[in-house]
């Protein structure tokens, strides 16, 4: 029996994400959920073998392989004037072929992240790494400013690190009110899959997450902030419905929601903002 092309690529999809998740039983469990014979599985790991996507480890055990990019950007070269500057030099190309919506969610938090570093970071220098594979795009913004929960404290005569990372989950908050509506953060958080924000050996998240995982991370240590952004190569989420969950019928950004347990071991709390 001739397999469609769109089944193929659904079954493609879920060995890929068999792998992700370390399925033990990988052949055995795709040839059932799919009803299709081991020698058909096999064919298309070879498949995914051959195109580089992944690598065989052992019997039965793959892993899926990853290309990582660097980028380094110093403000005394002018290679931080504008994030759309920085956006089509180092970012661009490596997104350009994912779906409309995986670009159009990209375009807005790299932009606001960058922004945040050109703008308010008081930073010299900024490290963008980029890595990627079949199923995800990973971002890591990392600059050598202030420190945004530092900053946040300082500005607003905060008594802690940590009531100013509570403030920034409050999801409306700006250190400039002139020029920027504070939104950016909290909607790029909702936009893609996971959003760390690592400072002060303090972390904003909506995620859950280990700490000994997030602070093991590669080139986090004397550092400004770090914003850390993964999504789906194939995510089905739509910006406009994100932004559209937390306004009004004008557009106007009224809701947070405030996981303060991230925080103080408490309960998430709902609020409105006026």
């Amino acid at each position: 029996m001739r397999i469609k092309e769109e089944t193929k690529k659904s079954i493609i999809l879920y060995i890929l994400n068999k792998i992700h998740e370390g399925c033990p039983t990988l052949t055995k469990t795709v040839s059932e959920v799919f009803e299709i014979n081991r020698a058909t599985v096999y064919k298309y790991m070879n498949e995914l073998i051959e195109k580089g996507i992944i690598r065989k480890l052992k019997r039965d055990q793959y892993e899926i392989i990853a290309q990582e990019f660097r980028y380094h950007l110093e403000r005394a070269k002018d290679e931080l004037d504008e994030e759309a500057d920085v956006y089509r030099s180092c970012f661009e190309e490596h997104i350009k072929n994912l779906s409309l919506n995986a670009r159009g969610i990209w375009d807005y938090v790299f932009g606001e992240m960058v922004n945040n570093v050109i703008e308010h970071s008081e930073a010299s220098e900024l490290d963008l790494i980029i890595k990627q594979d079949y199923l995800c795009t990973e971002v890591r913004i990392i600059d050598d400013g202030i420190g945004i929960f530092n900053k946040i404290m300082k500005y607003f005569n905060l008594h802690s690190i940590d009531d100013a990372v509570n403030e920034l989950f409050k999801g409306k908050l700006t250190t400039d009110s002139e020029h920027h509506s504070g939104e950016g953060i909290f909607f790029s958080s909702k936009l893609v899959d996971e959003f760390f924000i690592i400072s002060d050996n303090k972390v904003f998240t909506h995620n859950k997450y280990s700490e000994s995982d997030i602070f093991s991370i590669e080139g986090l240590k004397d550092i400004g902030t770090a914003v850390i952004m993964r999504l789906s190569n194939y995510t089905k989420r739509q910006a406009r419905d994100v932004f559209n969950q937390y306004s009004d019928e004008e557009g106007v950004f009224i809701r947070t929601v405030i996981p303060l347990g991230t925080i103080f071991d408490s309960n998430p709390v709902s609020r409105s903002q006026a």
